[in-house]
Order: C-alpha cells, then structure tokens, then sequence
C-alpha cells in the first residue's frame, strides 16, 4: 500500500496578470507526467479558468478563499485526498483571507502530514515583492520558490528581487526561479485552451489530438532566456518541457529526473 505523503503546492502571488494560471498548468503537467496523482483547488471562483482547463483530466473543487468556510473546505479536502499531490491555484483577491484565515492551514499541516510549497510568481514591480513578505508571514514553515516570468523580461530586468533582503531569504531555503517566455503564437493558443477549456487541437493545422496541455512538446515555443541558477526547473530541452524537476517539495514520494537539483547553469538562449 503506497503510504507517500505529497506535498501542498499554492501558486500565488497575490495580483492579477503575473503569470500564475499558466504557472498552475505546467506544474499539473509536470506532476501528471511523473505519474504523480494531482487534484486541483480553484481558489478564483469568480473566474475559475485553471479549473475549466483540467476538469476533464483530474479531480477539481472551488473554494473561495475569503472567508473561514473556505479554508475549512481547503484543509478537509487535502485531508480527504492525501494520495494526491494538491495544488491550489490562487486568486488575486486572496491576500486578505490569507492573512486573517490563513492560518486554518498553516496551523494543521502537521496533522495532515503535508509540506506546504509555495511557488510566488512574481513580475518586476515592488508590490510583488511587498506582498509576498506580507505572505510570509502566515507561513513562516512554507518552502517557498520565487518564480520570475520571462514575459516581464530576462532574470538581470527584476532588480528590486535581484538586490533584495527577501531574495536572500529565500534562497536560504528555496529557489528562484524563471519561467520562460512563450512565443506569442503559442501563449495565444494557452490564454484561449485556459478561457474556453478546450485543448482538442494543438494548433498545427493537421487536426491532431493535443497533448494534455497545449505547450507540451512544443518545438521552439519558447524564446528569450531560460536558465541561470534554477534552470534545472524551468527549461526548454528538445523540445518545450516546462518542469524537468521535482525541485519544488521536500522530496518526499517524488523520483529525481537526473538533474543535480540547484545546479547552476550559463543562460541559454533559445529561438521561438
């Protein structure tokens, strides 16, 4: 009887237009392709457009997190499907339940047994910065990783993290991490498989079946840099893999692809 115990994976950031549904996809992805059983709570209710996109494909249930009955919902679910790797896809909204519910979670993971990863997608304004301090400190004990999206520019364009305090903290523990840019064509076909939940075709004109997400395996769908310290997370290798490792929890019940995990590599540059 498998007894491992997955981790809780939150993906936030705590405003809208940084990156975290797409986030929330390749992460589903990635745990889906390590044959890691994965169910999804949708926390934006008012647009639960993560949650319309994996309905088919796994387990999924909304909880609006800004009330005390949602968190309860949250934490009863996670105990309810502890087989399951579970990840919480967060609404911009969500800042102000975290900070007066939050602690409906924070306070039980030890009973549930669950590591709490955070990964915090961030763009090159302060108030990323500023709120996932404020974040932090409902979840001192979280492993958390900063995520940079590439659409808002290579890793040296987001300076105030590059000097900061919290940068240092973080990377006492977690990682930083780039997200790659997506070439326009494609981030176009992702925006509308996640709008609509619709990912029949892959958009090569040839009426083929979609693989689960719509830039997996993608050829030269990713341009700009991807790399640097942490791009044994996120990298675009013989194709367009969004995750190559299981850098992102504890380790507990996940199989290394390989990679050394923090390993650092040069920048690479790759055409889309």
């Amino acid at each position: 009887m498998d007894t491992t115990t997955y981790p809780i994976y939150l993906v936030g950031g705590s405003k809208g237009g940084v990156g975290k549904s797409f986030v929330s996809l390749a992460l589903a992805d990635y745990l889906q392709r390590q044959d890691i059983h994965v169910t999804l709570v949708e926390t934006d209710t008012s647009n639960p457009d993560v949650m319309k996109s994996v309905q088919d494909e796994m387990h999924c249930i909304a909880y609006g997190l800004d009330e005390a009955d949602g968190w309860i919902g949250l934490v009863n679910f996670c105990d309810e499907h502890r087989d399951a790797a579970v990840i919480v896809n967060t609404a911009a909204r969500n800042q102000a339940g975290v900070a007066r519910f939050g602690a409906t979670l924070a306070c039980t993971l030890g009973e549930l047994k669950r590591q709490l990863v955070v990964l915090w997608v961030i763009n090159r304004q302060r108030d990323s910065l500023e709120l996932l301090h404020a974040f932090s400190r409902t979840f001192p004990d979280a492993i958390t990783h900063v995520v940079r999206n590439g659409y808002f520019g290579t890793p040296d364009k987001f300076t105030l993290y590059q000097v900061s305090q919290l940068r240092r903290t973080i990377e006492a523990r977690g990682q930083s991490l780039d997200f790659p840019d997506l070439a326009d064509r494609v981030a176009d076909e992702c925006v509308e498989a996640v709008r609509t939940g619709h990912r029949e075709n892959c958009g090569c004109g040839k009426g083929c079946v979609a693989a689960p997400l719509p830039f997996r395996e993608r050829r030269g769908a990713a341009r700009g840099t991807v790399g640097g310290c942490g791009d044994t997370d996120f990298v675009r290798r013989g194709g367009f893999r969004v995750f190559s490792t299981d850098s992102f929890g504890a380790g507990e019940g996940f199989e290394r692809s390989g990679w050394a995990t923090g390993r650092i590599r040069k920048p690479k540059r790759v055409r889309g």
